[in-house]
């Protein structure tokens, strides 16, 4: 079914094909991220090392994505969004590509770091280019497909992911990667066209560039819905950076499980943002309302982790039950959030999304080492973690509420 929503600014086809592509961006991104997830534990063995250190992979992966974007929204609202995009899925090749060849952690990591700078161009290019082709609620709901395929991308890649394990080892998982970018790359090439129309035609100004950036981070409006996408990624990767020693060590699953198990949490996202999506269609809930449902949804997920654990053995279904309700949550919040902030600044929604980005990765990366480091691999610690997330949250709206009503 096509998902058509035309705006003024492109013809029918081109919405259809742009939106399908900026779906297919969202998928290396997250393919990259989280693909090899059921094999922390088999790579961590594979290259002698630490639990600890192949953890921060993820963190690492992250920071390089969020620094990206300092460089690609900038250089996209100038030069176009579409050769921007080229030169970042060639750096995630590369990057992929070493990862497959390496036998080292450090070179892992330098590799990890390689591979998150290309795909901040995915990242953050996908949301771009929505920006500049939809508007209002059809920006929202845009914005909303965005999540849900950010969703059930996380649910079939550690399931692909922990069968590319068992069946081939964790090096396949690369390599098949390594191929899928390559696809992509030729399908910007040769039928993504140019979504830009603000592209400017005077030299870069790095002053412009600072000024712009201070100007969104003057903007209590920005802020608040950046610190929202901050906090709740951040929940969402200490689960999924936690989840695999609790599963395959605690538990006693195998990758191949364990990547079978996990859809249900990524299930959880995809039903979040659907319903987010619902209730901008259906209801005149605001986008700040729906937010708050979602960070009462994160909430819950860690309280019931932590009460629950204190007086009992963990289970299976005892620790995946809150880690539904917490992606739950996270699906209200991103779509909302995302429109939140970008729906100000139409003419630098590049350089908008680019900070957002940034800001993004270098705080959930910088949470994710925290936890990395601190050896949390129970449910109870996930839970402590993730009601201070939500506590965090609630204080954001108190100190940075707004007159905004969309």
């Amino acid at each position: 079914m096509a998902l058509t929503l035309p705006s003024k600014s492109t013809t029918t086809n081109n919405s259809n094909i742009i939106i399908y592509m900026a779906l297919i961006f969202v998928t290396v991104a997250q393919f990259a991220s989280t693909l090899y997830l059921p094999s922390l534990p088999v790579i961590a063995n594979a290259l002698s090392t630490s639990q600890s250190a192949v953890q921060s992979s993820v963190a690492v992966y992250l920071m390089a994505l969020g620094t990206s974007q300092l460089f690609y929204g900038p250089l996209s609202d100038y030069f176009g969004r579409k050769p921007l995009l080229l030169v970042g899925m060639g750096t995630v090749l590369l990057g992929t590509v070493m990862i497959a060849c390496t036998n080292e952690i450090e070179y892992f990591l330098i590799a990890r770091a390689i591979q998150g700078f290309g795909a901040g161009a995915a990242s953050l290019l996908a949301r771009s280019t929505i920006r500049d082709s939809f508007h209002e609620k059809k920006l929202t709901s845009a914005l909303a497909y965005l999540v849900m395929v950010a969703s059930i991308t996380p649910a079939i890649s550690p399931l692909i992911g922990g069968h590319l394990q068992a069946w081939f080892g964790w090096r396949a998982i690369f390599i098949i990667l390594g191929g899928y970018i390559s696809i992509v790359i030729a399908g910007i090439i040769y039928f993504f066209p140019e979504t830009n129309q603000h592209r400017f035609t005077a030299k870069i100004n790095f002053a412009t560039t600072l000024q712009n950036y201070r100007k969104l981070l003057q903007n209590k409006t920005y802020l608040r819905y950046v610190l929202y996408i901050i906090l709740g990624y951040s929940a969402q990767i200490l689960y999924i950076t936690i989840s695999p020693f609790i599963f395959q060590e605690q538990l006693g699953l195998t990758p191949a499980q364990y990547g079978s198990l996990i859809i249900l949490p990524a299930a959880g996202l995809f039903l979040g943002s659907f319903t987010s999506l619902w209730l901008n269609k259906l209801t005149r809930l605001s986008i700040d309302t729906i937010i708050l449902i979602g960070i009462s949804s994160i909430f819950v997920s860690g309280a019931t982790l932590a009460v629950v654990h204190m007086f009992h053995t963990p289970t299976v279904f005892s620790v995946l039950i809150p880690l539904v309700l917490n992606t739950f949550g996270f699906g209200l919040i991103a779509a909302n959030a995302l429109t939140g902030f970008l729906k100000p600044f139409p003419m630098i929604a590049g350089t908008a999304a680019a900070l957002s980005g940034f800001l993004q990765m270098l705080g959930s990366g910088s949470i994710n080492i925290v936890g990395s480091y601190s050896h949390m691999t129970d449910p109870q610690s996930l839970g402590w973690c993730l009601i201070t997330l939500a506590i965090a949250m609630i204080i954001i709206t108190l100190l940075l509420r707004t007159s905004n009503k969309y």
